[in-house]
Order: C-alpha cells, then structure tokens, then sequence
C-alpha cells in the first residue's frame, strides 16, 4: 500500500495548510531514543489507525507507527530529508552508508561472523530508504513529518539511530548538527553507547600502523583492548589487538599465531586486519591458513597488506593462486602514484570519493594536495610504499581496484594490481558469497605514526592520501557482500 498516495476524509485536513493532509489519528510514533547499547530497544510500538480513502469510499486499510504520520503534497511538493553521513570523527564523508526511517524498534546485530548479503531487508521495517554517494549525501523521499521521526545510519554492523528535529511536510529538510565543523548527529557511532559497532581484530607487524586510522577515524580510545585468548569469550570492544612478529603492540596483546590458528577464535569477529610483519609471517602455518580460509567461507572478512598476501598466496583455496593468478611475492618496488579503475560502478565511486574528500581542509595532505591527477593518488610520496607482489588476477574470483607499473611507473609498462577483493567462498557465484578478502599491496605508512605499547599514542592526527584509500577499502569491506562490479543495492 502506497500511504501516501491515499485521499483522505476531508475531517484529516481541519486545521492543516492546504499544501498536504495528514493521516487521521497520527502521532502515534515515539521513536524518541538514540540508537545506544541495545540497539534500538527503546522505541516504541506505536498505535495503529484505520482511515478511508476518499470522501465516500467505505473501503478501509489500517497504517502502523510513521506510516500515519506519511503527508499528503499537493502538485510537486514532496517531503525530503537530506543530510550527508559521517564517519565516527564528524568530518569525514562516506559512501554508500544505508540511511533510513524505521517503522518498528530495530533488530539486535549478533557478535561475529554472519553472512550479510547486499538487498536484503534492514530491520525496522523501513518507511523510507536511501544509500549516501560518492560525496556522503542521501535524500530520504515521502518521508513523514513531525517530532520524534528516528534516522538510522547503517554499513554493515556499524549502525546508529538517532532523533531528528521537527520535519516540515511538503518541503526539503535538511539535517545536521555541526559543532565547531564535527557533525554530532549524522555519524557513524564512535564508541557503543551510541549505537552497535563491529567486532574487530588487528593482528600488529612491524612494518605496517594502518591501527592508527581508527584514532584518526574518530573511535573512542574505550573501544580498544588486548584481545580475548579463547573462542568462549566474545570481544567486548569494537577493536582487539594481537601481538604479530617483530611488531610492537598495546600493552597485555596475546601473540596473532594462536588467534590465527583458531577458527573459532575468529568467528567471534566481524573483521581481521592483519598487518605486514615484514616478511611472509614466520608465526603463520598450513593450520593458519586454513583456519583463515574456513573463516572467510563462514561470512569473515580480512584486510591485509604486503607480504600478508600469503592469505592468499599460499591458501588452500587454488582459485586464489592457481594460474593466471601471478604472486611473484618478495616486496619489489612497484609504481607510485597508483591509479584507481574506474570502469566499474564502485570503482568510480572510489575515484570520485578520494577526490572530494581530498578538498576537505582536514584531508589536505601535509606533503601536497592530494590528488595531483583525479582517479590517481599518490603512496610512497605520502609517507606509505608501493609493492610489486602480484602481477595478475583470475578475474573469475578477484576484482582489481588499483593499479600501477612496476617501480618508475613509466608510460607504458604492464599494469599489476595494488587493491584486490576476493569474495568467498570463491566457488560460488557472487549472489551466495558471504566473506571477502581486501589486499592492498602498499604499505599505509613508514614514516608518520607509531603503533606500540602506549597505542593509540604515536598516532599523528593526518589522515594521508593512503590511509584515505583504506579508509574507503575499510568501510567497503564492513558492508554487505555484493557483485562489485554492479552499484550496490537500495535495500528493502
């Protein structure tokens, strides 16, 4: 039933300016909570309200919670709400963020793995839906209007719900609360108070401090902790920490191979990012990569850069190695800057995100202004290193999203991939995957940021234009699994 596109009684429009009319018997929404802890458990049921269409009509329909609450515009006047969704620190946008009006108290999000796939229904049984571009920015349509109309924000188990000020029917609202240039209403939570946040493990090397994104992405310092050491005891922060080799790490972080070893240990997470050890990771083993792969096939999802690549290199899985794969492997030097392909759907998107946030003052790198090329972004002159592990990709179960020459770059040599997703289980088309892999075949940084004991102190407050691509990888990888090479999917 479209809602707003019944005629109501004419007893519906006493009192109300001619340009809408309202539902009879509305305000029966009590959506006045923001989403906190038990996700969504404090939102009221509501009362549902029968009406007629028309002025003679005896057929009759019943509307439920903000469905009555839906107007009803005259001529081309429609009731929008826009706004622009942020990551947990309030100023930087994010792409493809599911931001919706629930009609119904939200559904609790379990602890660790699931399989979440893109187009499926969000709970909350929504009154209206919409994705954020490649700029952040949604528009909501035939919304309804009023007080307390909840918004709920939402990229794979990051989801916060929040109440909105006042809506004006028939007209555009547009949404925020910007204290001192940090959004404080629509962004990603940063700590669990204010909403559900994944669970996720970061396994610490020596040559890899990608963990000092999350400081710069805004997580509270409350969210991080050593990691639990067996599968019985679920993580009760968003971020664990393990200890790989040759790395410093947070004061009380177990070691990564057991953690490694263990696929129950790491069902109890959303993601796994494992960070380069500077060699293929002495502490990994044939019962290590198992493990992992048995993970990913589960619903899990890893992030790994540099040598970390033999997670699937030397996986069991041959569609991940097996020619034309090419893993060459050994770190040579690849080309810098690296370039985005834009010749899918999300791939754009990619493109045209790191160029807008590039022109966001906080985003502006300290060594130059970042893009010097759209579609294009530099790593090794930005504090990061680009490699030449992999030379080529079974396109069948992997998806290029950068690229680059071999070191010099020059015009050209053969391009070698320098981001890749992998969806998992591989042999099942993309429609029945549950996991992914992201490999990015740089290193974030080398010469800014420090993660050790005293973590997250030694992280700088620069967000550089490598660490930026993680960030899209990062928020990419947390959301639904998808043919990426197609737009994702309005959900239900």
């Amino acid at each position: 039933m479209n809602y707003r596109g019944a005629v109501f009684g004419i007893t519906c429009l006493v009192g109300l300016p001619v340009l809408f009319a309202w539902g009879c018997g509305s305000s029966g929404n009590n959506f006045n909570t923001v989403d906190g802890g038990a996700d969504g458990a404090n939102v009221d049921a509501g009362l549902d309200t029968s009406f007629t269409f028309g002025d003679t009509s005896t057929e009759t329909s019943t509307c439920v919670n903000l469905q009555c609450d839906l107007p009803i515009c005259t001529g081309v006047n429609t009731t929008t709400i826009t706004g622009t969704v942020y990551a947990p620190n309030g100023t930087l946008p994010l792409y493809n963020v599911i931001v919706y009006i629930p009609n119904a108290p939200l559904d609790p999000l379990p602890v660790g793995v699931t399989c979440d796939q893109c187009g499926a229904d969000v709970s909350g049984n929504p009154v209206s839906v919409a994705l954020t571009d490649s700029t952040g920015a949604f528009t909501l349509t035939n919304v309804p209007a009023g007080s307390n109309i909840p918004l709920v924000m939402q990229v794979g188990k990051w989801r916060r719900q929040v109440t909105l000020p006042p809506i004006n029917p028939c007209v555009a609202n547009a949404v925020g609360n910007q204290v001192n240039g940090v959004e404080q209403m629509t962004r990603l939570p940063a700590k669990q108070a204010e909403g559900n946040m994944p669970r996720i493990a970061i396994t610490t090397g020596g040559c890899e401090t990608f963990a000092c994104i999350m400081p710069k992405l805004g997580i509270d310092p409350s969210e991080y902790a050593p990691g639990p050491t067996s599968s019985t005891t679920l993580p009760k922060t968003a971020f664990s920490f393990y200890s790989g080799s040759g790395a410093g790490a947070p004061t009380g972080s177990p070691p990564a191979q057991p953690f490694w070893n263990d696929v129950k240990q790491l069902k109890n997470f959303d993601l796994a990012m494992f960070s380069c050890e500077c060699e293929e990771p002495p502490d990994a083993n044939a019962t290590s990569y198992a493990a992992v792969r048995s993970y990913l096939e589960a619903g899990g999802r890893i992030f790994t850069t540099d040598f970390m690549y033999v997670w699937y290199k030397d996986s069991t899985d041959t569609n991940l190695n097996a020619s034309p794969w090419s893993w060459p492997g050994g770190a040579p030097s690849g080309g810098d800057p690296v370039t985005v392909d834009t010749t899918f759907p999300k791939g754009q998107a990619m493109g045209d995100w790191l160029y807008y946030v590039s022109g966001i003052a906080p985003y502006k790198s300290e060594v130059h202004t970042f893009p010097p090329v759209k579609d294009q972004f530099p790593v090794s002159a930005a504090g990061g290193y680009v490699f030449d592990n992999v030379w080529a990709i079974n396109t069948k179960y992997g998806l290029e999203w950068v690229q680059s020459g071999p070191s010099g770059n020059a015009a050209g040599n053969p391009q070698h991939p320098r981001v890749i997703t992998m969806g998992m289980p591989t042999a099942d088309p993309p429609a029945s995957q549950c996991g992914k892999g992201v490999h990015l075949d740089f290193h974030v940084d080398q010469q800014y940021d420090t993660v050790g004991p005293s973590y997250p102190a030694g992280c700088s407050n620069t967000m550089r234009e490598p660490e930026l691509a993680v960030t899209f990888m990062f928020f990419d990888i947390a959301s639904c699994i998808q043919d990426d090479t197609m737009p994702p999917p309005i959900p239900q």
